[in-house]
């Protein structure tokens, strides 16, 4: 006798294509499926935006470097989608990028990818990745290279030349300013927002370091995240600190003060002040965030692990990692 519907493993079953309840063999199923007699597998709705870690801040170096503020982790706007028979899904929150040291070179932290990867009756499949901002670099040079300048804003985002955010599906990133070197003191530039790029040093001993890029409305969803943290600066001559971008970007010190953390999600931390010896130290990014809203499948069915904020109406806010079980 068969290990199958009516075998030695189950009593002979009927199905319909709102009901297939017993014991099936693969043979069976894909018959009664092409008879149009299987229970239809339930087609979830899935919308959500992702944001990777934000980097930290570089620190300061004696009279000479200001810190470059750290980018911000990249924004993923995803529309509705929709997929088959989901069974769970896994968010994996990105972790922040730690500021630089005072010191010479004093690099600051990437921040960590946050992922989701949604598995169905069929496959697993990644559903995406939003990429952990750059950390701000201590010293003069070019961007990428962390060198003087505030970072990308994500690593999605490698080159100054890339003056336009990368909007490919529906992924948002944008690089950093530029440390002045003109003279001898050097204002750090301010790491790239989700929503904008990151502003140039402006030249000392009176300009300050530059702002942090903006950062981004999830529209969907509402709030702004992912703001680049300010620029380090000089400030010997009363010079203000450099703004954080919207967001949440740490503010750029000044007058040998460390670096501000982020405050927002997904935000990039303040490079650190050169005045004074040995300098200061760069302020620590922020986690990044994940959104999911569902639809076409009752909550009253769905397991969350890790706590994720309930925001109503299927809407899941995971400020850490964590699981849909459905």
């Amino acid at each position: 006798m068969g290990r199958g519907n009516g075998g030695i493993i189950g009593p002979y079953n009927t199905t319909t294509s709102s009901a297939s309840s017993g014991v099936w063999s693969l043979k069976e199923q894909r018959e009664r499926k092409t008879a149009g007699e299987w229970q239809a597998l339930k087609q979830c709705g899935i919308q959500a935006f992702v944001l990777g870690g934000g980097g930290g801040g570089a620190g300061g170096y004696t009279n000479y470097w200001g810190g470059g503020g750290g980018g911000a982790g990249a924004f993923w706007d995803v529309a509705a989608y929709t997929e088959e028979g989901v069974r769970l899904i896994t968010v994996t929150i990105g972790a922040a990028g730690a500021g630089g040291p005072l010191g010479n070179n004093s690099n600051a932290d990437n921040g960590s990818d946050t992922t989701v990867a949604v598995l169905s009756h069929f496959s697993v499949i990644p559903f995406f990745i939003s990429n952990g901002g750059g950390g701000g670099g201590g010293g003069g040079g070019a961007v990428g290279s962390r060198n003087g300048n505030g970072s990308t804003g994500g690593s999605t985002a490698s080159s100054a030349a890339a003056a336009a955010p990368d909007t490919e599906d529906g992924l948002f990133s944008n690089v950093g300013g530029r440390g002045i070197s003109a003279e001898q003191w050097l204002n750090g530039g301010g790491g790239g927002g989700a929503g904008g790029a990151g502003s140039n040093g402006l030249p000392a001993p009176t300009g300050t370091g530059g702002a942090g890029g903006a950062g981004k409305v999830a529209a969907t969803f509402g709030g702004t995240y992912g703001g680049g943290g300010g620029g380090g600066c000089y400030g010997r001559h009363a010079t203000p600190a450099s703004s954080g971008g919207s967001g949440g970007g740490g503010a750029g010190a000044a007058n040998a003060q460390d670096g501000g953390n982020a405050s927002g999600k997904g935000s990039g931390g303040g490079g650190g002040s050169p005045w004074g010896a040995p300098g200061s130290a760069g302020g620590n990014g922020s986690a990044g965030y994940c959104v999911i809203k569902i639809t076409n499948i009752d909550p009253d069915t769905i397991t969350a692990t890790g706590s994720p904020g309930d925001g109503g109406s299927g809407i899941y806010n995971f400020a850490s990692s964590g699981t849909l079980v459905f």
